[in-house]
């Protein structure tokens, strides 16, 4: 199932590249790209990084979301606007981490978790994974091993 690595570009509208930058006891920061965006959105732990990607598939409505979390905040849910890409795939793809990259492929978000396919670009490898958890495990796995 190697869409990335048989020299093809991955083209999906919620595909996020993840740079790592940092890596520290298991705690990770860096950057997270998306094709509606020229600048990147830093993190500074796995936690903001999640809600982060989260937030992004709520905006584009895609995957669409089986559950919708309930939250504390009373206010009303803001209507979203259609979001226009602003960066092609290509560049997408492009970006690099000092520690790793990642490119981030969620096809599903259901049972609240998400089910995809994570690519790490200098391992040259992909995997699927079925929960947030097995992600960031992957992630991490990745990291420890570098």
């Amino acid at each position: 199932m190697s869409q990335y690595w048989n020299g093809e570009i991955l083209a999906a509208p919620n595909l996020i590249t993840v740079c790592v930058d940092e890596s520290r006891a298991s705690e990770i920061s860096g950057r997270l790209y998306h094709c509606y965006s020229r600048e990147p959105q830093s993190f500074e732990n796995i936690v903001q990084l999640i809600r982060y990607m989260e937030e992004f598939y709520d905006n584009i409505r895609f995957p669409e979301s089986s559950v919708v979390l309930r939250e504390f905040r009373s206010e009303k849910q803001k209507i979203r606007e259609k979001q226009e890409k602003s960066m092609e795939y290509r560049q997408l793809m492009e970006q690099s981490g000092t520690c790793a990259t990642f490119h981030i492929y969620v096809k599903y978000r259901q049972s609240a978790t998400w089910q995809g396919i994570l690519a790490w670009k200098e391992g040259k490898r992909e995997m699927e994974f079925r929960s947030v958890l097995e992600l960031i495990i992957e992630m991490d796995a990745i990291l420890g091993r570098k």
